[in-house]
């Protein structure tokens, strides 16, 4: 009895922790697809969406009937310091982002067929290579930029498909189909041909129109929130033209002993890494202290460093089973999808990891200083220990503790800290001894716009996820129900 009781409370603790579906395909679907063998292939939402598509009673038709796809081929990349000199590039990773970063330039006279790798707003992205199938569209935000080789461009022919094209390739649907025509042992690839051929359900004319508004407004509200953010870091930003200098071209300085002496003071070590003694930034620390700033932990006291996440006893699970959880990477994508979920029989484990709203998140390990603010997708959900917490306090508007360290004084100010020779990091000590300048109304007006911004690219999210969700009814429903819904016009 005794054995049998215990094995009873061994399967009621692994019961939560697994999943498993019974099913059977016959060969035909076998060999007459991918002729692939693993269960987990014909057991996913993307393969049941398939058949959901193959049996929605749509007229089919190839991406390549509906829009130009185009891959510019593997380029030399020639980079160059003055951008004046160049154009900003963006990665295939980049290209995720919710805000593009203007890091690395491209040569304006060395890079050959420029113009052919220049973004065009409403052009769709998908990455090529090494990560398959991710998707990103050209707002207005990308104007200027050069796009990476390892990014496949679609661009409709008409404007009525381009939300049909956009939504599928996002939906499961989409990445089903995309990520299975990868090839490659050791990085995968895809290639023009291989997203040209994608077939996609031939919708009626008003549905069309419907999706590409969706995605429209969409791609409008994220514009709006990266505008209202620019405009409170620069309202937040004092000695503007000092701190557009920092860390332009090389400086040569001398410091006195007495000063790695009290940087021992303040961080328990020496400090002999010139960064962390650029005249620029000390100045930029002393004029905002003389105009009333003050060290961010009087203002925001809680500012925490947790430690690892994957600790004993912390496992990823099925996404029904556990808290959704964000790495430093996926924090700052326009679409804050998390691709990770975790659990504990310990709870501790996992609320120490959980954020809440208002909270300023700024990485601390491999890329330092990156900054994200807690509103919207991310409240209540995992976030890597290799984020540095800042909670709200009582005498600071959280949003203007964002915008102060996104701004080029802050980010100024975390980069001088960063160390380490591979890995570079930021301790809590750092984070806590920033300088923020004194706002009279204690940074509400600021906070107002990040709060505002924030909440816009929320609104982007759930609109474009109603896109999303719309395409995926309509071929669940199939195309007698939609044509009654949408009309036979198309």
């Amino acid at each position: 009895m005794r054995v049998e009781a215990a094995q009873a409370d061994i399967a009621g603790l692994l019961r939560p922790l697994s999943k498993a579906d019974i099913f059977a395909r016959p060969a035909s679907a076998v060999l007459a697809g991918a002729r692939r063998l693993e269960a987990g292939f014909y057991g996913s939402e993307g393969y049941r969406a398939l058949r959901t598509m193959e049996n929605s009673g749509f007229v089919k038709q190839r991406i390549v009937e509906v829009a130009k796809v185009f891959w510019p081929g593997i380029f030399s990349r020639r980079y160059v310091d003055d951008p004046s000199a160049g154009v900003p590039f963006v990665s295939s990773s980049g290209m995720l982002n919710a805000r593009l970063e203007r890091k690395s330039y491209l040569s304006r006279t060395l890079t050959l067929q420029l113009d052919s790798l220049m973004a065009t707003e409403g052009t769709i992205l998908v990455s090529r290579s090494g990560t398959i199938g991710s998707v990103a569209i050209c707002t207005k935000d990308y104007d200027g930029f050069a796009i990476s080789d390892d990014a496949i461009r679609v661009t409709p022919v008409e404007e009525i498909d381009r939300g049909v094209i956009y939504v599928f390739l996002l939906s499961e649907l989409g990445r089903f189909l995309v990520t299975r025509q990868k090839s490659g042992s050791v990085i995968e690839h895809l290639y023009a041909e291989d997203i040209e051929n994608l077939t996609i359900p031939k919708f009626p004319k008003r549905l069309c129109e419907a999706l590409s508004k969706n995605i429209a407004k969409a791609s409008d509200l994220r514009v709006r929130a990266n505008g209202l953010l620019a405009d409170a870091e620069a309202a937040v930003q004092i000695a503007s033209a000092r701190v557009a200098s920092v860390g332009a071209g090389t400086s040569f300085f001398v410091q006195p002993a007495s000063a790695v002496q009290r940087a021992r003071e303040y961080e328990g070590y020496s400090r002999l890494d010139a960064t962390y003694y650029n005249p620029q930034v000390l100045a930029l620390r002393a004029q905002a202290s003389e105009a009333g700033g003050q060290a961010l932990v009087k203002s925001a006291p809680g500012i925490k460093l947790i430690g690892k996440t994957f600790v004993e006893g912390v496992h990823k699970v099925d996404r029904e089973y556990g808290v959704p959880y964000f790495t430093g990477k996926e924090l700052f994508k326009t679409r804050p999808v998390p691709e990770t979920f975790i659990t504990s029989e310990q709870r501790a484990s996992i609320d120490k990891l959980l954020v809440r709203r208002g909270t300023t998140l700024v990485t601390c390990a491999g890329t330092v200083g990156k900054v994200m603010y807690v509103r919207g997708s991310l409240e209540g959900c995992a976030i890597t220990h290799d984020a540095i917490r800042v909670l709200p306090g009582a005498g600071i508007h959280p949003g203007y503790v964002y915008a102060y360290l996104a701004s080029p004084g802050g980010q100024a100010e975390l980069k001088r800290c960063s160390y380490g020779s591979v890995i570079p990091r930021l301790y809590r000590t750092h984070i806590e001894n920033v300088i923020i300048p004194k706002a009279k109304d204690g940074g509400a007006e600021i906070g107002r716009l990040v709060d505002e911004a924030f909440d816009l690219r929320q609104e982007a999210l759930e609109t474009e996820n109603a896109g999303i969700e719309l395409f995926l009814q309509c071929l669940s429903k199939g195309r007698l129900v939609t044509e009654g819904e949408w009309g036979m016009e198309y």
